[in-house]
């Protein structure tokens, strides 16, 4: 058994053993890819609420091969450990109830740098972590290791209504360089999905107004219309690369991910 997170020495912060400069196109291999996609493709055709968290349980667990996930929710990032009932497989009952009763303040991933990391890349292990209170130690070593599990990861997203953080857990899973790569590279990618979605289970139209610039806005308006790239180029007097360009941030500034979604969100409201 294999205990990732290190417990002393080196206390420059969260994120450095796993810091990637190059791009992920450089180092994933058509089997990261695949996870990538097969993730995401369930991600897709899942309803919001229940289903998602279900579907994401299960899907995680199996695509990456680790013995046991969790899903907690919650208001924001320090409620989600208190999740009262979060959605869960591999993991026995009893030790659910040893953690809301006397490890959730202790969750390695609580920790603030561990907060830092996870709001940045979206992903992190426990080799992301440089140092370990005595506390987390405590979690390690009373509540994971006891129950075969000395290996653990986190991705994190955001909703609409909330914040989740999705537990991967193994014996002895080592998440090399590339894998770290793939997985912050699938946390992006839930992560538009995700923000137009609410736990309660009720799809959300944003609020084009607040998050888009004017001509950000105007160009969703055009594309909303069913007006091609082209057609909206010339309307504006500009080139279908721009225009292309400002369709993708507008996606990713909304979290949409087509066309027919933003033709929903440009109605005026009845």
């Amino acid at each position: 058994m294999t205990i990732t997170g290190q417990t002393d020495g080196d206390e420059a912060g969260a994120g450095r053993s796993a810091e990637c400069t190059q791009s992920w196109q450089d180092v994933l291999t058509h089997d990261h890819l695949q996870q990538i996609f097969t993730v995401l493709e369930a991600a897709h055709h899942t309803s919001a609420g229940v289903p998602f968290k279900e579907t994401m349980v299960e899907t995680l667990a199996r695509v990456f091969r680790v013995r046991s996930s969790t899903f907690f929710f919650g208001p924001t990032y320090a409620q989600m450990f208190t999740d009262p009932d979060p959605h869960v497989q591999g993991i026995p009952d009893h030790m659910v109830r040893n953690y809301h009763e006397h490890w959730y303040e202790k969750d390695v991933f609580a920790l603030s740098t561990a907060q830092e990391a996870l709001t940045r890349s979206g992903f992190v292990t426990l080799e992301d972590l440089s140092y370990l209170p005595e506390a987390q130690q405590e979690y390690l070593y009373g509540q994971l290791v006891p129950h075969g599990l000395g290996s653990a990861a986190a991705l994190h997203l955001r909703f609409s209504d909330g914040e989740a953080i999705l537990g991967l857990f193994d014996e002895d899973r080592v998440w090399t360089r590339p894998d770290v790569i793939a997985m912050r590279a699938l946390a992006k990618h839930l992560q538009a999905r995700s923000r137009g979605i609410a736990m309660g289970g009720a799809e959300v139209v944003p609020d084009l107004d607040v998050l888009l610039s004017p001509r950000q806005r105007e160009v969703a308006e055009l594309v909303g219309h069913g007006l091609t790239n082209a057609a909206i180029a010339e309307r504006l007097c500009v080139t279908e690369m721009t225009v292309k360009k400002y369709i993708s941030r507008i996606f990713e500034a909304t979290g949409m991910t087509n066309r027919s979604m933003l033709a929903v969100a440009v109605q005026p409201p009845r």
